[in-house]
Protein backbone atom coordinates (compact mmCIF):
# COMPACT_ATOMS: atom_id res chain seq x y z
CA UNK A 1 0.00 0.00 0.00
CA UNK A 2 2.00 3.32 -0.93
CA UNK A 3 0.76 6.57 0.65
CA UNK A 4 1.82 10.16 -0.61
CA UNK A 5 2.00 13.18 1.62
CA UNK A 6 -0.15 15.91 0.72
CA UNK A 7 0.30 20.01 1.55
CA UNK A 8 -1.78 19.84 4.86
CA UNK A 9 -0.34 17.20 6.33
CA UNK A 10 -2.50 14.20 4.80
CA UNK A 11 -2.31 11.41 2.23
CA UNK A 12 -4.11 9.69 -0.29
CA UNK A 13 -4.49 5.99 -0.06
CA UNK A 14 -4.08 3.85 -3.28
CA UNK A 15 -5.95 1.44 -4.32
CA UNK A 16 -4.46 -1.94 -3.13
CA UNK A 17 -4.19 -4.72 -5.92
CA UNK A 18 -6.00 -7.96 -6.13
CA UNK A 19 -4.28 -10.82 -5.49
CA UNK A 20 -4.62 -14.28 -7.26
CA UNK A 21 -3.06 -16.51 -4.79
CA UNK A 22 -5.63 -18.24 -2.81
CA UNK A 23 -5.88 -17.58 0.86
CA UNK A 24 -3.71 -20.43 2.90
CA UNK A 25 -4.92 -20.99 6.34
CA UNK A 26 -3.36 -18.30 9.06
CA UNK A 27 -3.56 -18.23 12.66
CA UNK A 28 -6.18 -14.82 13.88
CA UNK A 29 -4.79 -11.81 14.52
CA UNK A 30 -5.34 -10.29 17.54
CA UNK A 31 -8.39 -8.73 18.51
CA UNK A 32 -7.37 -4.99 18.24
CA UNK A 33 -6.69 -5.27 14.53
CA UNK A 34 -8.57 -7.57 12.83
CA UNK A 35 -12.22 -7.35 11.82
CA UNK A 36 -12.23 -3.35 11.90
CA UNK A 37 -14.19 -3.57 8.15
CA UNK A 38 -15.34 -6.21 5.47
CA UNK A 39 -12.15 -6.88 3.29
CA UNK A 40 -13.65 -7.54 -0.43
CA UNK A 41 -13.05 -11.17 -1.46
CA UNK A 42 -14.00 -12.88 -4.85
CA UNK A 43 -16.02 -16.17 -4.82
CA UNK A 44 -12.19 -18.02 -4.38
CA UNK A 45 -11.60 -16.05 -1.45
CA UNK A 46 -8.75 -13.79 -3.61
CA UNK A 47 -8.45 -9.70 -2.35
CA UNK A 48 -10.20 -7.63 -4.37
CA UNK A 49 -8.84 -3.97 -4.89
CA UNK A 50 -10.22 -0.93 -2.79
CA UNK A 51 -12.86 0.83 -4.47
CA UNK A 52 -12.40 4.29 -2.64
CA UNK A 53 -9.34 6.25 -1.29
CA UNK A 54 -9.04 7.93 1.67
CA UNK A 55 -7.71 11.28 3.27
CA UNK A 56 -5.59 10.44 6.21
CA UNK A 57 -3.10 12.33 8.36
CA UNK A 58 0.88 10.72 7.34
CA UNK A 59 0.96 8.35 10.12
CA UNK A 60 5.33 8.08 10.72
CA UNK A 61 4.79 6.73 14.30
CA UNK A 62 5.23 9.94 16.18
CA UNK A 63 2.30 10.61 19.01
CA UNK A 64 -0.40 13.03 17.72
CA UNK A 65 1.14 15.12 20.86
CA UNK A 66 4.27 16.00 18.81
CA UNK A 67 2.80 16.50 15.93
CA UNK A 68 0.80 19.42 14.39
CA UNK A 69 -2.28 17.57 14.62
CA UNK A 70 -2.29 18.41 18.15
CA UNK A 71 -2.93 22.20 17.82
CA UNK A 72 -6.14 21.50 15.74
CA UNK A 73 -7.78 18.70 18.61
CA UNK A 74 -6.78 21.44 21.59
CA UNK A 75 -8.99 23.67 19.55
CA UNK A 76 -11.69 20.98 18.93
CA UNK A 77 -11.52 20.29 22.09
CA UNK A 78 -12.07 23.84 23.77
CA UNK A 79 -15.99 23.10 22.78
CA UNK A 80 -16.17 19.54 22.19
CA UNK A 81 -13.53 17.38 23.95
CA UNK A 82 -14.85 13.93 24.04
CA UNK A 83 -14.64 14.10 20.38
CA UNK A 84 -11.29 15.37 20.01
CA UNK A 85 -9.94 12.70 22.85
CA UNK A 86 -11.86 9.88 20.88
CA UNK A 87 -10.15 11.01 17.51
CA UNK A 88 -6.64 11.46 19.47
CA UNK A 89 -6.81 8.17 21.31
CA UNK A 90 -7.61 6.39 18.29
CA UNK A 91 -4.61 7.69 16.37
CA UNK A 92 -2.48 6.81 19.18
CA UNK A 93 -3.72 3.76 20.32
CA UNK A 94 -5.50 2.26 16.89
CA UNK A 95 -3.82 4.14 13.90
CA UNK A 96 -0.26 3.64 15.57
CA UNK A 97 -1.07 0.51 16.85
CA UNK A 98 -1.87 -0.94 13.21
CA UNK A 99 0.86 0.42 11.56
CA UNK A 100 3.33 -1.14 13.88
CA UNK A 101 2.29 -4.35 13.24
CA UNK A 102 2.80 -3.90 9.71
CA UNK A 103 6.51 -3.17 10.53
CA UNK A 104 6.45 -5.84 13.07
CA UNK A 105 4.93 -8.65 10.78
CA UNK A 106 7.63 -7.54 7.81
CA UNK A 107 10.33 -7.59 10.35
CA UNK A 108 9.37 -10.89 12.33
CA UNK A 109 8.65 -12.49 8.92
CA UNK A 110 12.01 -11.27 7.19
CA UNK A 111 14.22 -12.48 10.38
CA UNK A 112 12.68 -15.86 10.10
CA UNK A 113 13.48 -16.46 6.94
CA UNK A 114 17.04 -15.01 7.24
CA UNK A 115 17.09 -17.63 9.93
CA UNK A 116 15.71 -20.42 8.16
CA UNK A 117 18.12 -19.82 5.19
CA UNK A 118 21.27 -19.44 7.44
CA UNK A 119 20.47 -23.02 9.11
CA UNK A 120 19.82 -24.59 6.27
CA UNK A 121 23.32 -22.98 4.98
CA UNK A 122 24.55 -24.41 7.85
CA UNK A 123 23.45 -27.78 7.42
CA UNK A 124 23.97 -28.16 3.63
CA UNK A 125 27.49 -26.68 4.16
CA UNK A 126 28.35 -29.70 6.81
CA UNK A 127 26.55 -32.14 4.19
CA UNK A 128 28.68 -31.05 2.24
CA UNK A 129 31.88 -31.11 4.04
CA UNK A 130 30.63 -35.15 5.26
CA UNK A 131 29.91 -35.67 1.45
CA UNK A 132 33.74 -34.73 0.14
CA UNK A 133 35.15 -36.66 3.08
CA UNK A 134 32.91 -40.01 2.45
CA UNK A 135 33.62 -39.74 -1.23
CA UNK A 136 37.31 -38.48 -1.52
CA UNK A 137 38.68 -42.10 -2.19
CA UNK A 138 36.24 -43.26 -4.57
CA UNK A 139 36.58 -40.19 -6.42
CA UNK A 140 40.58 -40.44 -6.17
CA UNK A 141 39.77 -43.57 -7.51
CA UNK A 142 37.74 -42.55 -10.18
CA UNK A 143 40.27 -40.55 -11.66
CA UNK A 144 42.54 -42.82 -11.79
CA UNK A 145 40.28 -45.41 -13.11
CA UNK A 146 39.47 -42.91 -15.85
CA UNK A 147 43.27 -42.27 -16.78
CA UNK A 148 43.61 -46.30 -17.00
CA UNK A 149 40.26 -46.17 -19.15
CA UNK A 150 41.72 -43.91 -22.01
CA UNK A 151 45.23 -45.36 -22.05
CA UNK A 152 43.22 -48.52 -22.17
CA UNK A 153 41.09 -47.59 -25.66
CA UNK A 154 44.48 -45.89 -27.06
CA UNK A 155 45.55 -49.61 -26.80
CA UNK A 156 42.54 -51.18 -28.50
CA UNK A 157 42.62 -48.48 -30.86
CA UNK A 158 46.18 -49.41 -31.90
CA UNK A 159 45.56 -53.07 -31.76
CA UNK A 160 42.26 -53.27 -33.68
CA UNK A 161 44.38 -50.67 -36.51
CA UNK A 162 46.96 -53.46 -36.61
CA UNK A 163 43.96 -56.23 -37.12
CA UNK A 164 42.54 -53.76 -39.64
CA UNK A 165 39.36 -52.84 -37.47
CA UNK A 166 38.32 -49.66 -36.57
CA UNK A 167 37.89 -49.31 -33.14
CA UNK A 168 34.76 -47.32 -31.30
CA UNK A 169 34.57 -47.37 -27.50
CA UNK A 170 31.07 -47.36 -27.56
CA UNK A 171 30.07 -49.88 -29.71
CA UNK A 172 32.82 -52.10 -30.51
CA UNK A 173 33.23 -55.75 -29.12
CA UNK A 174 34.51 -58.81 -30.39
CA UNK A 175 31.89 -59.14 -33.40
CA UNK A 176 32.94 -56.44 -34.84
CA UNK A 177 37.27 -57.44 -34.22
CA UNK A 178 36.52 -60.68 -35.66
CA UNK A 179 34.39 -59.63 -38.64
CA UNK A 180 32.37 -62.51 -39.09
CA UNK A 181 29.26 -62.01 -41.32
CA UNK A 182 26.59 -64.61 -41.28
CA UNK A 183 26.05 -66.28 -44.68
CA UNK A 184 22.63 -65.97 -46.02
CA UNK A 185 19.99 -68.06 -44.88
CA UNK A 186 19.09 -68.85 -48.98
CA UNK A 187 22.86 -69.57 -49.25
CA UNK A 188 22.33 -72.49 -46.17
CA UNK A 189 19.07 -73.96 -47.73
CA UNK A 190 20.69 -74.34 -50.71
CA UNK A 191 23.68 -76.31 -49.09
CA UNK A 192 21.76 -78.44 -46.99
CA UNK A 193 19.30 -79.20 -50.38
CA UNK A 194 16.50 -77.99 -48.41
CA UNK A 195 13.45 -76.39 -49.94
CA UNK A 196 12.84 -72.35 -49.45
CA UNK A 197 9.89 -72.42 -47.22
CA UNK A 198 9.32 -68.64 -46.83
CA UNK A 199 8.10 -68.55 -50.32
CA UNK A 200 5.59 -71.70 -49.09
CA UNK A 201 3.90 -69.23 -46.62
CA UNK A 202 0.56 -69.49 -46.82
CA UNK A 203 -1.20 -66.68 -48.76
CA UNK A 204 -4.86 -65.24 -47.44
CA UNK A 205 -6.52 -66.04 -50.26
CA UNK A 206 -5.68 -69.71 -49.29
CA UNK A 207 -6.26 -69.46 -45.77
CA UNK A 208 -9.78 -67.82 -47.02
CA UNK A 209 -10.73 -70.80 -49.27
CA UNK A 210 -9.46 -73.58 -46.28
CA UNK A 211 -12.34 -72.32 -44.14
CA UNK A 212 -14.95 -71.73 -46.45
CA UNK A 213 -14.49 -75.49 -47.42
CA UNK A 214 -14.69 -76.51 -44.08
CA UNK A 215 -17.87 -74.31 -43.21
CA UNK A 216 -19.78 -75.81 -46.66
CA UNK A 217 -18.90 -79.36 -45.30
CA UNK A 218 -19.92 -78.34 -41.84
CA UNK A 219 -23.64 -77.06 -42.68
CA UNK A 220 -23.79 -80.33 -44.81
CA UNK A 221 -22.57 -82.38 -41.99
CA UNK A 222 -25.29 -80.54 -39.29
CA UNK A 223 -28.43 -80.65 -41.87
CA UNK A 224 -27.75 -84.81 -42.65
CA UNK A 225 -27.84 -85.35 -38.42
CA UNK A 226 -30.78 -83.03 -38.51
CA UNK A 227 -32.69 -84.84 -41.55
CA UNK A 228 -31.35 -88.42 -40.34
CA UNK A 229 -31.89 -87.95 -36.42
CA UNK A 230 -35.97 -86.45 -38.19
CA UNK A 231 -35.55 -83.45 -36.26
CA UNK A 232 -35.07 -81.20 -39.70
CA UNK A 233 -38.08 -81.98 -41.71
CA UNK A 234 -36.95 -83.21 -45.45
CA UNK A 235 -37.80 -80.68 -47.77
CA UNK A 236 -38.29 -77.90 -45.73
CA UNK A 237 -34.86 -77.11 -44.16
CA UNK A 238 -36.06 -74.17 -42.29
CA UNK A 239 -39.72 -75.30 -41.44
CA UNK A 240 -38.08 -75.45 -37.71
CA UNK A 241 -35.39 -72.48 -37.28
CA UNK A 242 -34.06 -74.04 -33.72
CA UNK A 243 -33.30 -77.38 -34.35
CA UNK A 244 -31.86 -76.19 -37.95
CA UNK A 245 -29.86 -73.52 -36.45
CA UNK A 246 -28.37 -75.77 -33.14
CA UNK A 247 -27.25 -78.79 -35.74
CA UNK A 248 -25.89 -76.08 -38.54
CA UNK A 249 -23.81 -74.59 -35.69
CA UNK A 250 -22.86 -78.12 -34.33
CA UNK A 251 -21.97 -79.54 -37.87
CA UNK A 252 -19.44 -75.97 -38.31
CA UNK A 253 -18.09 -77.02 -35.40
CA UNK A 254 -17.54 -80.33 -35.55
CA UNK A 255 -15.50 -79.74 -38.66
CA UNK A 256 -13.74 -77.09 -37.35
CA UNK A 257 -12.28 -79.78 -34.65
CA UNK A 258 -11.76 -82.19 -37.14
CA UNK A 259 -9.75 -79.90 -39.37
CA UNK A 260 -7.43 -79.10 -36.46
CA UNK A 261 -6.91 -82.68 -35.53
CA UNK A 262 -5.83 -83.19 -39.42
CA UNK A 263 -4.15 -80.28 -40.07
CA UNK A 264 -1.97 -81.06 -36.50
CA UNK A 265 -0.99 -84.64 -36.47
CA UNK A 266 0.04 -83.90 -40.48
CA UNK A 267 2.34 -80.68 -39.24
CA UNK A 268 3.58 -83.02 -36.24
CA UNK A 269 5.05 -86.08 -38.71
CA UNK A 270 5.98 -83.22 -41.07
CA UNK A 271 7.90 -81.07 -38.74
CA UNK A 272 9.85 -84.41 -37.33
CA UNK A 273 10.81 -85.55 -40.97
CA UNK A 274 12.25 -82.14 -42.31
CA UNK A 275 14.09 -81.97 -38.88
CA UNK A 276 15.89 -84.71 -40.33
CA UNK A 277 14.90 -87.21 -37.20
CA UNK A 278 15.31 -90.78 -38.01
CA UNK A 279 12.05 -93.19 -39.09
CA UNK A 280 11.32 -94.41 -35.73
CA UNK A 281 10.64 -90.89 -35.14
CA UNK A 282 8.72 -89.06 -37.37
CA UNK A 283 7.00 -92.74 -38.81
CA UNK A 284 4.68 -93.31 -35.64
CA UNK A 285 3.66 -89.67 -36.50
CA UNK A 286 2.82 -90.22 -39.84
CA UNK A 287 0.92 -93.26 -39.99
CA UNK A 288 -1.39 -91.62 -36.60
CA UNK A 289 -2.08 -88.57 -39.43
CA UNK A 290 -3.38 -91.04 -41.81
CA UNK A 291 -5.67 -92.67 -39.41
CA UNK A 292 -6.85 -89.84 -37.94
CA UNK A 293 -7.75 -88.33 -41.69
CA UNK A 294 -9.09 -91.75 -42.97
CA UNK A 295 -11.25 -91.56 -40.07
CA UNK A 296 -12.79 -88.29 -39.94
CA UNK A 297 -13.54 -89.44 -43.52
CA UNK A 298 -15.43 -92.17 -43.27
CA UNK A 299 -17.33 -90.95 -40.12
CA UNK A 300 -18.16 -87.85 -42.11
CA UNK A 301 -18.97 -90.35 -45.03
CA UNK A 302 -21.49 -92.32 -42.53
CA UNK A 303 -23.06 -88.93 -41.83
CA UNK A 304 -23.57 -87.70 -45.14
CA UNK A 305 -25.08 -91.16 -46.31
CA UNK A 306 -27.66 -91.28 -43.78
CA UNK A 307 -28.68 -87.79 -44.61
CA UNK A 308 -28.61 -88.41 -47.89
CA UNK A 309 -30.66 -91.63 -47.72
CA UNK A 310 -33.28 -90.53 -45.95
CA UNK A 311 -35.54 -89.47 -48.49
CA UNK A 312 -35.05 -92.90 -50.29
CA UNK A 313 -35.84 -94.66 -47.28
CA UNK A 314 -39.31 -92.78 -46.54
CA UNK A 315 -40.49 -93.12 -50.14
CA UNK A 316 -39.35 -97.35 -50.01
CA UNK A 317 -41.32 -96.85 -46.43
CA UNK A 318 -44.40 -95.45 -48.34
CA UNK A 319 -44.42 -98.20 -51.42
CA UNK A 320 -44.33 -100.30 -48.42
CA UNK A 321 -47.23 -99.34 -46.38
CA UNK A 322 -49.46 -99.04 -49.39
CA UNK A 323 -48.56 -102.57 -50.95
CA UNK A 324 -45.77 -101.88 -53.66
CA UNK A 325 -42.97 -103.61 -54.16
CA UNK A 326 -40.18 -102.41 -52.38
CA UNK A 327 -36.71 -102.06 -54.65
CA UNK A 328 -33.86 -102.21 -53.31
CA UNK A 329 -31.53 -99.63 -51.85
CA UNK A 330 -27.64 -100.82 -51.50
CA UNK A 331 -26.42 -99.83 -54.67
CA UNK A 332 -27.46 -96.54 -53.86
CA UNK A 333 -26.55 -96.43 -50.62
CA UNK A 334 -22.80 -97.23 -51.72
CA UNK A 335 -23.43 -94.92 -54.17
CA UNK A 336 -24.13 -91.98 -51.71
CA UNK A 337 -21.22 -93.34 -49.48
CA UNK A 338 -18.61 -92.49 -52.94
CA UNK A 339 -20.40 -89.53 -53.41
CA UNK A 340 -19.98 -87.87 -50.27
CA UNK A 341 -16.69 -89.50 -49.62
CA UNK A 342 -15.50 -87.69 -52.56
CA UNK A 343 -16.51 -84.50 -51.10
CA UNK A 344 -15.33 -85.15 -48.61
CA UNK A 345 -11.48 -85.69 -49.42
CA UNK A 346 -11.39 -82.36 -50.70
CA UNK A 347 -11.83 -81.23 -47.04
CA UNK A 348 -9.37 -83.37 -45.92
CA UNK A 349 -6.58 -83.05 -48.60
CA UNK A 350 -6.75 -79.49 -47.81
CA UNK A 351 -6.09 -80.01 -43.84
CA UNK A 352 -3.70 -82.44 -44.33
CA UNK A 353 -1.60 -80.14 -46.74
CA UNK A 354 -1.86 -77.26 -44.18
CA UNK A 355 -0.34 -79.26 -42.05
CA UNK A 356 2.58 -80.66 -43.71
CA UNK A 357 3.29 -77.28 -45.10
CA UNK A 358 3.19 -75.68 -41.87
CA UNK A 359 5.58 -78.47 -39.65
CA UNK A 360 7.76 -78.45 -43.17
CA UNK A 361 8.58 -74.43 -42.83
CA UNK A 362 9.07 -74.46 -38.70
CA UNK A 363 11.46 -77.82 -39.26
CA UNK A 364 13.67 -76.40 -42.62
CA UNK A 365 13.95 -72.06 -41.08
CA UNK A 366 15.12 -73.93 -37.61
CA UNK A 367 17.68 -75.93 -39.22
CA UNK A 368 18.47 -73.02 -41.55
CA UNK A 369 19.33 -70.85 -38.41
CA UNK A 370 20.99 -73.98 -36.43
CA UNK A 371 23.63 -74.36 -39.64
CA UNK A 372 24.03 -70.52 -40.36
CA UNK A 373 25.24 -69.86 -35.83
CA UNK A 374 27.37 -73.19 -36.32
CA UNK A 375 28.85 -71.71 -39.18
CA UNK A 376 29.68 -68.15 -37.42
CA UNK A 377 30.88 -69.66 -34.27
CA UNK A 378 33.13 -72.04 -36.25
CA UNK A 379 34.30 -68.45 -38.16
CA UNK A 380 34.95 -66.67 -34.69
CA UNK A 381 37.22 -70.09 -33.18
CA UNK A 382 39.07 -69.90 -35.95
CA UNK A 383 39.72 -66.03 -35.90
CA UNK A 384 40.25 -66.34 -32.26
CA UNK A 385 43.35 -68.79 -32.51
CA UNK A 386 44.23 -66.41 -35.23
CA UNK A 387 47.79 -64.47 -34.31
CA UNK A 388 46.52 -61.51 -35.63
CA UNK A 389 43.79 -61.26 -33.69
CA UNK A 390 44.87 -62.38 -30.27
CA UNK A 391 46.30 -59.16 -28.94
CA UNK A 392 43.15 -57.26 -30.53
CA UNK A 393 41.50 -59.39 -28.23
CA UNK A 394 43.41 -58.65 -24.94
CA UNK A 395 42.85 -54.79 -25.53
CA UNK A 396 39.41 -54.88 -25.88
CA UNK A 397 38.94 -57.05 -22.79
CA UNK A 398 40.97 -54.34 -20.49
CA UNK A 399 39.09 -51.65 -21.97
CA UNK A 400 35.76 -53.59 -20.93
CA UNK A 401 36.83 -54.24 -17.37
CA UNK A 402 38.44 -50.48 -16.80
CA UNK A 403 34.63 -49.26 -17.89
CA UNK A 404 32.82 -51.45 -15.83
CA UNK A 405 35.05 -50.12 -12.68
CA UNK A 406 34.42 -46.65 -13.76
CA UNK A 407 30.66 -47.29 -14.00
CA UNK A 408 30.90 -49.23 -10.61
CA UNK A 409 32.77 -45.95 -8.87
CA UNK A 410 30.46 -43.38 -10.56
CA UNK A 411 27.00 -45.37 -8.99
CA UNK A 412 28.62 -45.54 -5.78
CA UNK A 413 29.28 -41.73 -6.03
CA UNK A 414 25.89 -41.28 -7.49
CA UNK A 415 24.28 -42.97 -4.28
CA UNK A 416 26.30 -40.94 -1.91
CA UNK A 417 25.10 -37.89 -3.58
CA UNK A 418 21.80 -38.91 -3.93
CA UNK A 419 21.93 -39.40 -0.21
CA UNK A 420 23.36 -36.25 0.48
CA UNK A 421 20.22 -34.26 -1.60
CA UNK A 422 17.83 -35.80 0.08
CA UNK A 423 19.14 -34.67 4.05
CA UNK A 424 19.64 -30.70 2.40
CA UNK A 425 17.42 -27.82 3.58
CA UNK A 426 16.16 -25.65 0.95
CA UNK A 427 17.28 -21.94 1.02
CA UNK A 428 14.29 -20.00 0.38
CA UNK A 429 14.89 -16.98 -2.38
CA UNK A 430 11.79 -15.33 -0.91
CA UNK A 431 8.41 -15.11 1.87
CA UNK A 432 6.72 -17.85 1.68
CA UNK A 433 2.93 -17.58 1.09
CA UNK A 434 2.14 -17.81 4.33
CA UNK A 435 4.12 -14.80 5.42
CA UNK A 436 3.25 -12.86 2.68
CA UNK A 437 -0.65 -13.09 3.81
CA UNK A 438 0.57 -12.26 7.24
CA UNK A 439 2.11 -9.06 6.18
CA UNK A 440 -0.97 -8.84 3.59
CA UNK A 441 -3.55 -9.09 6.13
CA UNK A 442 -1.78 -6.63 8.57
CA UNK A 443 -1.62 -4.05 5.94
CA UNK A 444 -5.20 -4.76 5.59
CA UNK A 445 -6.34 -4.14 8.75
CA UNK A 446 -3.56 -0.91 8.83
CA UNK A 447 -5.67 0.42 5.88
CA UNK A 448 -9.06 -0.57 7.84
CA UNK A 449 -7.76 1.64 10.80
CA UNK A 450 -7.22 4.59 8.81
CA UNK A 451 -10.88 4.12 7.19
CA UNK A 452 -12.09 4.55 10.43
CA UNK A 453 -10.14 7.14 11.66
CA UNK A 454 -11.12 9.22 8.78
CA UNK A 455 -14.89 8.56 9.92
CA UNK A 456 -14.14 9.68 13.30
CA UNK A 457 -12.23 13.16 12.34
CA UNK A 458 -15.11 13.91 9.36
CA UNK A 459 -17.81 13.85 12.13
CA UNK A 460 -15.36 15.63 14.34
CA UNK A 461 -14.53 18.49 11.69
CA UNK A 462 -18.16 18.79 10.54
CA UNK A 463 -19.12 19.47 14.58
CA UNK A 464 -16.38 22.11 14.30
CA UNK A 465 -17.91 23.89 10.93
CA UNK A 466 -21.16 24.10 12.81
CA UNK A 467 -19.93 26.15 16.10
CA UNK A 468 -19.46 30.16 15.23
CA UNK A 469 -16.90 30.53 17.35
CA UNK A 470 -15.12 27.51 16.39
CA UNK A 471 -15.13 28.02 13.09
CA UNK A 472 -13.79 31.61 13.66
CA UNK A 473 -11.00 30.51 15.09
CA UNK A 474 -10.03 28.16 12.54
CA UNK A 475 -10.78 29.98 9.38
CA UNK A 476 -7.54 32.12 9.03
CA UNK A 477 -5.42 28.81 9.69
CA UNK A 478 -6.96 27.67 5.84
CA UNK A 479 -5.10 29.85 3.80
CA UNK A 480 -1.78 28.94 4.94
CA UNK A 481 -2.73 25.01 5.47
CA UNK A 482 0.16 23.90 7.85
CA UNK A 483 0.80 20.58 8.53
CA UNK A 484 -2.45 18.96 10.27
CA UNK A 485 -4.93 21.49 8.69
CA UNK A 486 -8.38 19.91 9.44
CA UNK A 487 -9.04 20.35 5.62
CA UNK A 488 -9.81 16.96 4.04
CA UNK A 489 -8.13 16.48 0.74
CA UNK A 490 -10.08 13.48 -1.16
CA UNK A 491 -8.28 10.97 -2.98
Amino acid sequence: MHTSPSKNGFHAVAPAEASSEPVPTFPAQPPSLTDRIARPRDKKGNRLPWSYAYSVPTVDGTPVEKTPLQSGFDIIGQEFPLDAAEVAHFYNHKLLESRGEVGKSLAEETDALACANARATDVNRELDAAWEQQTAPDRQLLAETEAAQRGADRNAAEQFAAAGRDYDPATSDAASLLGVAPIPERVIAARLQMPWTPSETQKPGAVVFGWVVTVILGTMIGLSMGIASSFIPKGNWFGKPFPCGLFLVTGIAAAACAKKAISGSAREASLRYWMGRPASNWLPFAVVSVVVTGGVMLIYALIERQGLMAGVRMQELAKSLSGQTRTDTGSSEWFFFLMALILIFGYALNAYWEGYLSGRADACWNRILDEQQRLVAEEETQHRTDPAFRPALAALSQARVARQERAQLEARIAAQTAERDTKQLPVQDGLSETARYRIQEARDQFHAAQETYDALFAIAKQKAAGSESLWSRLRPRRSRRPHGSLRESRG
